[in-house]
C-alpha cells in the first residue's frame, strides 16, 4: 500500500465517520424538534399546507409560514423575532421530520 493510498483511506474512514455522526445528531434534533411546542406548530403548518394537493411546493410553503405565523401568535410568542430565515428553517425541519417519519412508516409524529 502506497503513502497515497493509506492517506485516501484515512480521508475516506474520516469522512464516513463524520457522516454517521451527522446522521445521527439530525435525526437526534429532529426527534427533539417535533416534541417542543414551536416544533408541534411547525410540524402542524406543514401537514395543513399538505392538505392543499392542488398547489406548488413554493405555495404550500408559504401557507405553511403563515399558518405558522398565525399559530405563534396564538401560542403566545413574539413573532416579531422570527425572522424569514428562521420561519423557512422551521418549515423545513418539520417538513424534513414528516418524511423521516414517513419513510419509517410511522403516520404520526
Amino acid at each position: 500500500m502506497s503513502v497515497f493510498s493509506a492517506v485516501g483511506n484515512y480521508f475516506k474512514n474520516l469522512g464516513l465517520s463524520l457522516v454517521g455522526q451527522l446522521q445521527a445528531s439530525v435525526a437526534a434534533f429532529l426527534t427533539n424538534f417535533v416534541k417542543d411546542d414551536i416544533g408541534k406548530l411547525a410540524v402542524d403548518s406543514v401537514e395543513y399546507a399538505a392538505t392543499f394537493a392542488d398547489k406548488s411546493g413554493a405555495e404550500k410553503q408559504a401557507i405553511a409560514k403563515a399558518k405558522l405565523l398565525d399559530d405563534l401568535k396564538a401560542a403566545g410568542h413574539d413573532a416579531t423575532v422570527f425572522g424569514e430565515s428562521v420561519l423557512n428553517f422551521l418549515i423545513e425541519a418539520a417538513y424534513q421530520a414528516l418524511l423521516a417519519a414517513a419513510s419509517q412508516g410511522i403516520l404520526a409524529i
